[in-house]
């Protein structure tokens, strides 16, 4: 494992040059109906904000492949976007969004924010953590992976002090920083690539992590030990092959998003009811889902071609076909304004 390696990774903010991905003009390319739609009433109606403001001109993102949208913790204006092709953000709620061009063209698998800062930012960009001091102006190498193959898979910030960051890879490795990621400590090897992780917002020694094919853990302690909750799920078909964890804003309420389809525990995973969706478990993918945060019951979640909503904890659902031909593979709700829904898109290979 490799210690931070101090190395200033970044120039000054410049305005961007642009991946082949991003157009110049006014004009949508036909068939560019990616990067990232908005809502203003509840999943009903859709509209890209994909302008990005250039030396060149006003260009868009509309054929950018999203990976998550992550809201800064302190400001819902505030919004990244991690992408297969570098990271973008806004800071006006997605009427003009900033791309990141000290970082290049590169994939960007997880954003991570301070509470505390909102101008510390963290990123996985395949096998390094870099770290943002200056609100994206600049970057520094925070940790670099030597081993083939493996990256840095998701990224946490403890919400109850940020000097403590976690670290997920592709082999399953949980790495934690207890200063600010200039040093990180293996943790546990779960021998399987970290796909979520969750963070209790109260009690923060409370962790889930998701593992691509060996379901749910769960520890205490802040990490030193872990629980294998496979046995508390698994009469659910499916659900070891873990895509998102969510929690209530309180953490009352688990969400635990798998091949099955959607459970939800409100005992801090010791025991899984399911939500009854209209598709049977492991019919259709789930690529991405999200919780208002203020009122639980209120549950988007999207499929390839399909948004769902519920407004009363899955009681019942509201189809609609998405606005676009890529798959919705990140939902947040505004946590200040609940009308207000984002969803990143995703071309499926």
């Amino acid at each position: 494992m490799k210690k931070i390696y101090g190395i200033f990774f970044a120039f000054a903010f410049i305005a961007l040059s642009g991946p082949g991905c991003i157009s110049i003009g006014t004009t949508t390319p036909q068939g560019s109906d990616g990067g990232v739609w908005k809502s203003t009433d509840k999943a009903s109606n859709w509209a890209q904000i994909n302008s990005v403001p250039t030396t060149q001109g006003i260009g868009n993102m509309n054929g950018i492949n999203a990976v998550d949208l992550v809201f800064d913790p302190q400001d819902n204006m505030a919004i990244y976007l991690a992408s297969t092709t570098g990271l973008f953000y806004t800071w006006d709620a997605g009427g003009s969004w900033k791309y990141a061009s000290n970082l290049g063209t590169t994939y960007i698998n997880s954003v991570a924010v301070a509470y505390n800062n909102k101008c510390t930012i963290y990123i996985a960009a395949q096998n390094r953590i870099l770290k943002s001091i200056d609100c994206a102006r600049s970057w520094q190498n925070y940790y670099f992976d030597t081993r083939a193959g493996v990256y840095v898979s998701y990224l946490a910030v403890n919400p109850g002090n940020s000097d403590i960051i976690f670290a997920g890879l592709s082999t399953g490795d949980l790495l934690r920083s207890t200063d600010k990621g200039a040093s990180w400590t293996t943790i546990n090897r779960f021998n399987d690539k970290i796909v979520k992780m969750a963070i209790h917002p109260k009690n923060n020694n409370l962790i889930f992590v998701g593992l691509q094919g060996n379901g749910l853990w769960r520890s205490v302690d802040g990490g030193k030990v872990w629980t294998d909750l496979r046995q508390k799920t698994d009469k659910f078909s499916g659900s070891n092959q873990v895509f998102d964890i969510d929690l209530e804003k309180n953490g009352s309420v688990v969400y635990l998003t798998s091949n099955f389809g959607i459970i939800t525990s409100a005992d801090n995973g010791e025991n899984w009811t399911k939500i009854d969706l209209l598709t049977p478990p492991g019919a259709a993918k789930i690529y991405s889902l999200a919780i208002n945060p203020n009122k639980s019951s209120e549950i988007y979640y999207s499929t390839a071609s399909t948004l769902y909503s519920s407004f009363d904890g899955g009681k019942s659902w509201v189809t609609k076909k998405l606005p676009t031909s890529r798959a919705g593979t990140a939902l947040l709700v505004d946590p200040s304004n609940s009308n207000l829904i984002y969803m990143g898109t995703r071309r499926l290979e």
